[in-house]
């Protein structure tokens, strides 16, 4: 957790510090995947950065999400949100034809000052299969050094 904390206060790029974020909030909770999603002022994704994919895979699927399906409930203001099967949700509308496939979920909101100003998003748990109210703990202090970096910029 203290790299995901120290890498805000470097000189990296922001691209690079979120990459970094998502990276380490990965490694803390055992996901396979991970991204983290900027937004505008208009609420729509300003700038998505995936990781645990690779380029050609990232290209395979296409845009990044509009946050439609599981994702809108960031949009809700119901703070995380933590899925063990997303293809059986009840908002679940599928993934893109090259898109893996994700069972696991954590999703939360990067607030600043009480607005929302990105998401980061963490999929398929390695090992126990689900996230955990310890990993959802953990996202949320990520979360938090992530808005730090957002502010910053």
């Amino acid at each position: 957790m203290i790299d995901a904390v120290l890498v805000v206060g470097s000189d990296l790029e922001l691209s690079q510090v979120l990459r970094k974020i998502v990276a380490s909030a990965m490694e803390l909770v055992s996901a396979r995947y991970g991204a983290l999603s900027v937004l505008s002022r208009d609420g729509n994704i300003q700038q998505f950065i995936p990781v645990g994919l690779s380029d050609d895979e990232i290209r395979a699927i296409g845009p990044a999400p509009i946050g439609r399906g599981v994702l809108s409930l960031l949009d809700m203001d119901v703070g995380p949100v933590r899925i063990s099967d997303v293809p059986s949700h009840l908002l679940s509308v599928g993934y893109p034809p090259a898109h893996p496939d994700m069972r696991s979920f954590l999703g939360v909101p990067i607030s600043i000052q009480g607005e929302q100003f990105g998401r980061l998003y963490l999929a398929e748990k390695i090992g126990s299969g689900t996230f955990t109210q310890e990993d959802e703990d953990i996202v949320v202090a990520i979360s938090i050094a992530a808005a730090v970096a957002i502010d910053k910029a």
